[in-house]
């Protein structure tokens, strides 16, 4: 039985990656379309028409069985959102900014006390 097993270990881990690969061209896939969606009025055609093709070509490769093609689709669509209007990422990752609260003094137990105080109904 282990014998059975480690002769399919090579198989199943080519089945993981290929899941792994598909996965993670579904989750960009989803993002990005959101992305364009979501940013509908702040982006030309133009702009928008490299990026289509790249998904699409990520949705292509995703149907396959390749997994290098698919890292390589990947990496080409994340290759074209380097040069993302950045129209599309203006505001994004700012906070509003809020004055600084102190946190109360927390007392440190690990610290040694002072003997006369460490013990008062002691008498030493």
């Amino acid at each position: 039985m282990q014998r059975e097993a480690e002769s399919h270990a090579d198989e199943d881990k080519r089945k993981r990656e290929l899941i792994d690969a598909r996965n993670k061209a579904d989750q960009i896939i989803w993002t990005m379309e959101k992305q364009l969606k979501d940013n509908a009025d702040k982006i030309s055609e133009g702009d928008k028409a490299p990026i289509q093709s790249a998904i699409e070509e990520v949705k292509k490769a995703a149907s396959g069985d390749d997994v290098d093609a698919i890292n390589r689709a990947i990496d080409n669509l994340q290759q074209r959102l380097t040069r993302w209007p950045s129209t599309c990422t203006a505001g994004r990752g700012r906070v509003a900014a809020r004055p600084a609260v102190r946190p109360a003094a927390v007392p440190d137990h690990n610290k040694a006390r002072p003997a006369a105080t460490a013990n008062p109904a002691r008498k030493t």
